[in-house]
């Protein structure tokens, strides 16, 4: 990126500073990063105040483009600065969003709560496995995502190999999603699976060679989890298979550090997250979901 003189910047009210182009193969984007950001809510005596987290303004959002069809305004995202910086709960039963202090959100009997993982790129990982399988792969949570992915790896892992459609078959373009830059993403399907989620705490890294070059997965703390720590979604979904580029962005690692990742990984999707009402807290460590 390139940094241009400072300036402030004023769009709707909101005022911030710091503003910045940042040039990209398909042109250059306007962005400023703002801070004591100040949102009026709906009441008008309300207003949420966000602490000094790295907030930017764009002057386009590649993803405005997927709300064309559903008839729904995109004004923006929020990202992993927001989710740490609140305890976060969505109530799917009473259509809306609680955002608490760090910590100060009052877990009931009614939900259960799992102990994640933290992972590069300040993102949030928990186990995940399917009904039939006693093995165990790390998902890394993905609110924006619709589906949830497994790698070839974890495919593997979970003995799902053999229901992959062949490369010439016409169903094996079964999913195609939009990644982050905006392009199509193609991944093939397996039929519809129930799944479990489970606490991600106990997961360590095990490093090794990769023909002759550094490399490292995650180390399983064992196969199944107790029942007191891990979820049932209650509806089976259509699980993605494919390894995707976003995978290696955030776990590949220098040849300095670790090396490359090489083992099972899933990104956990909307698909698996919007099945029951749930709430972060990146703060403390943990997701709960209502049971």
């Amino acid at each position: 990126a390139e940094h241009q003189a400072r300036e402030g910047i004023d769009i709707a009210g909101v005022t911030g500073t710091a503003s910045m182009e940042v040039a990209s193969d398909e042109g250059s984007t306007k962005v400023a990063l703002i801070s004591d950001l100040d949102l009026p809510s709906s009441r008008q005596r309300q207003v949420l105040t966000l602490p000094k987290i790295e907030t930017w303004l764009m002057s386009s959002l590649p993803q405005t483009a997927l709300t064309t069809e559903a008839g729904i305004a995109l004004h923006g995202l929020l990202g992993q600065g927001f989710l740490q910086s609140f305890d976060v709960v969505v109530d799917r039963q009473a259509g809306l969003t609680q955002v608490w202090r760090p910590g100060s959100w009052p877990l009931s009997a009614n939900w259960k709560q799992l102990r994640t993982i933290g992972l590069p790129g300040n993102l949030t990982g928990l186990l995940l496995r399917p009904s039939q399988s006693e093995e165990l792969v790390l998902g890394i949570l993905d609110t924006g995502s619709t589906h949830t992915v497994l790698n070839l790896e974890a495919a593997r892992v979970f003995g799902l190999g053999k229901e992959l459609p062949r490369k010439d078959d016409e169903r094996s373009a079964g999913i195609i999603g939009v990644g982050v830059d905006s392009s199509a993403v193609t991944l093939q399907s397996v039929s519809e699976k129930m799944f479990y989620l489970g606490s991600a705490d106990k997961v360590s890294l095990e490093t090794g060679l990769l023909t002759n070059t550094k490399s490292w997965r995650f180390r399983m703390p064992r196969s199944r989890l107790e029942g007191e720590e891990e979820v049932a979604m209650p509806w089976p979904i259509a699980v993605a298979v494919g390894d995707l580029p976003l995978f290696g962005d955030v776990l590949d690692q220098g040849e300095d550090s670790i090396g490359a990742f090489s083992g099972a990984v899933a990104l956990i999707g909307q698909d698996l997250l919007g099945q029951l009402s749930l709430a972060i807290s990146s703060s403390g460590g943990w997701v709960a979901f209502r049971q």
